[in-house]
């Protein structure tokens, strides 16, 4: 997964913030084991922003495909419930991308100051 941050340039905002929801997505499930909807209202919570079922779906879609996390279904009388967890695939993207970010704050910051 290629990270974006480029956030200095306007034409690319939109596209850095999706890449940072990305990000969280992986980052929260780091945290634990959750099904969208928990996943959906932890992301809000720590964002500050509402995030879209649209948004959240897909994203765990591809990340599954990927092999970043896994599913582990319920089933719940005729209703099915699905876990996401994240993989060591997971963890590790999280762990480049935690390191990615430091790496480029500290390099703002000792250029631009605090």
């Amino acid at each position: 997964m290629y990270l974006n941050l480029n956030i200095f340039k306007i034409n690319n905002m939109k596209k850095t913030i999706k890449d940072i929801k990305k990000v969280g997505v992986i980052c929260v499930l780091s945290k634990e084991p959750m099904h969208g909807y928990k996943l959906m209202k932890e992301l809000e919570k720590r964002m500050d922003k509402k995030i879209n079922p649209s948004f959240i779906y897909p994203s765990l879609k591809k990340f599954e495909k990927e092999g970043y996390i896994r599913v582990k279904v319920k089933k719940i009388g005729k209703r099915k419930i699905k876990k996401y967890i994240i993989t060591d695939k997971g963890r590790k993207l999280c762990k480049d991308i935690r390191h990615q970010l430091k790496e480029i704050l500290k390099e703002f910051f000792e250029e631009y100051g605090e």
